[in-house]
């Protein structure tokens, strides 16, 4: 399976502080928006888009930030929530756009 924190709603996320579990609650990054994610087309292309900056819709790009934001806490790169947060958002704005050619630009 994989793991996504959908940006919509708040999340638990199961931690470790000096060798004990904690969970820790992290609010919503985005509590406003509604977002059909059960009814997006599975299709590569869309991802892709997103990357390049094609493709605007708030809550997938909200769930690549808020998603990056947790492994940058677990990992250690950031001290806190807003810490980690504010580092992913700017990984996300700084990130090259067109890295790789995509299968279906050929």
């Amino acid at each position: 399976g994989e793991a996504q924190r959908n940006p919509l709603k708040p999340c638990r996320v199961a931690v470790l502080r000096d060798g004990a579990p904690v969970t820790e609650e992290w609010a919503a990054m985005l509590p406003e928006l509604r977002h059909g994610w059960r009814d997006e087309p599975l299709e590569p292309a869309r991802v892709a888009a997103l990357w390049r900056g094609k493709c605007e819709d708030p809550a997938p790009i909200g769930a690549v930030i808020a998603t990056a934001a947790v492994a940058l806490l677990l990992l250690g790169r950031a001290a806190s929530q807003d810490e980690a947060e504010a580092q992913a958002r700017s990984l996300w704005q700084s990130r090259r756009e067109v890295p790789y050619p995509v299968a279906a630009d050929r």
